[in-house]
Parts: structure tokens; C-alpha cells; sequence
């Protein structure tokens, strides 16, 4: 009985991994695009480099929404997954690839690699390698992201999730079953200037995520099925994402 109920909490932190989620989102910013300077003897709707300081009668650049080249690449070196019931998942890398779905969105698959679980049943510490495919690795469902203010206008997140509203992984081994629903937020820098690299910022404390929500928005969390137990997860990792070409994330539009 005891290596059931510790396959399954081995399972329910594999699946937090594929916890990352996209909350949706109105129309208007922050969205994707790209400012670029008009040809000789145009006029634009911009005068500075990052079209966000507002419209001009005779500016130099114009902001076009959406991208050219739509794949991204991106890596993750250590990344903490934790249930408020103190189980951790630590994996030493990932690897993500995707396509940008403007004008706020994108597609990607994460696949983490070098997952142990540790964590405490009864008086019993535990240390198991965790995997849904190759050893110690975690590949997630096919996710999408949307982009959300956590606080307007100086402060952008995108926020993952499973786009057919079912749950980001599932596995059923031993007669255990564990899936894990919700979405999970990380702060986006920069914004309001072209870059070929984004950062994203996934935070949580004891199975809390910081931020939970977008600004005027619902929670924005993820929760842990466990036979029939639900718990709050927490995702904590620092992300660079590597774009095909100069794009920008514009905030004031």
C-alpha cells in the first residue's frame, strides 16, 4: 500500500510539471508585435523606438501587431514544483518550442529533464526519479499562453495552460490516476521595446503562486488531483525564451 500512495504523489508532482497554463484574456494590450522605423518620406504614428509614448503627427516608426518568423526556442536551468502538502519536484533543465499565435498568444510543448521527487510519507523521507516518458523526463501537453496585465501598465505576465480544457498531463499506472488542471502566471521582461529575448519569471512559496491572478481577473492557479484530494501547486522557475526575430511586447497601445 505504501508504494502505491508514493507512486502516487511521484505522479501527482510529475504532472505539476506540465502545469504551465494560459488564462484568456480581452482584447487590447499588452500584445504582440513588432516596431519598426518607416521607409524615406513615410511619416509613422511614433517617434521613439518602442511605439508607447504615444501618437505624434509626423513620427519615424509605426507599430505593426504580429510577427513574421512566429517560432520561439526556450531553456530553463533548475525548476522547483511544490504541492501546499511540502511535495517537491526538482528538475535540473528543460527545453521548450513553440510558435507565437498573435495577438497575445502562443503554442509550445516543454519537455524537463532530470526530475526527482522528495517530499515525506508518515515518518518516511522519500527521493524517486519521475518520468511519462524517458527516465527523469517530463514532456507536458501541447499548452497555450496568453499575455495579461498583473499590474497595468508596468507590470506583464502570460499565463499557460491546456487549451481544450482538459488537464495539462494524465497518467494512470498501479490503478493510480493523477491529472492537474488550472494555469500558473509568470512576469514577462522586457515589454515596450524590441528584443529577440524574453525572460519569464515563475514564482511560488509552499505551493502558493506569486502572482495568482492577472489584475481585475480570476484566480489564476493550479490545482492537484490526488484520488479524489485536490492541492494548490506552485511552479518556480526562471525562463529565456529566444525569438526567430526582433519582436516587442507593447503595453500602451
Amino acid at each position: 500500500m505504501r508504494s502505491l500512495r508514493t507512486l502516487g504523489l511521484c505522479l501527482l508532482a510529475t504532472l505539476a510539471i506540465g502545469a504551465i497554463a494560459a488564462a484568456s484574456a480581452s482584447a487590447g494590450p499588452p500584445e504582440l508585435g513588432r516596431c519598426v522605423k518607416v521607409a524615406k518620406g513615410a511619416v509613422g504614428k511614433y517617434k521613439d523606438p518602442g511605439c508607447e509614448k504615444g501618437e505624434v503627427p509626423k513620427g519615424i516608426y509605426e507599430w505593426i501587431p504580429g510577427v513574421i518568423k512566429p517560432k520561439f526556442t526556450s531553456s530553463e536551468g533548475k525548476s522547483t514544483f511544490e504541492t501546499v502538502g511540502k511535495f517537491k519536484l526538482t528538475c535540473t533543465s528543460d527545453t521548450d518550442s513553440g510558435e507565437y499565435l498573435p495577438p497575445k498568444g502562443d503554442t509550445e510543448t516543454i519537455v524537463f529533464k532530470g526530475c526527482k521527487l522528495t517530499g515525506m510519507i508518515g515518518k518516511e523521507k522519500i527521493s524517486l526519479p519521475c518520468s511519462n516518458g524517458a527516465p527523469e523526463e517530463i514532456t507536458t501537453a501541447k499548452l497555450n499562453s496568453v499575455l495579461g496585465f498583473i499590474k497595468a501598465p508596468t507590470e506583464v505576465g502570460v499565463s499557460l495552460e491546456n487549451p481544450t480544457g482538459g488537464p495539462f498531463a494524465e497518467f494512470e499506472r498501479g490503478g493510480v490516476r493523477v491529472s492537474i488542471t488550472g494555469s500558473v502566471i509568470a512576469k514577462v521582461t522586457p515589454i515596450s521595446r524590441m528584443t529577440i529575448t524574453f525572460k519569464e519569471m515563475f514564482v511560488a512559496t509552499k505551493g502558493l503562486q506569486k502572482p495568482e491572478a492577472f489584475e481585475k481577473e480570476p484566480k489564476d492557479t493550479l490545482s492537484c488531483n490526488f484520488l479524489g484530494k485536490s492541492e494548490q501547486c506552485g511552479f518556480t522557475s526562471a525562463d529565456t525564451v529566444t525569438n526567430e526575430e526582433l519582436i516587442e511586447i507593447n503595453e500602451v497601445l
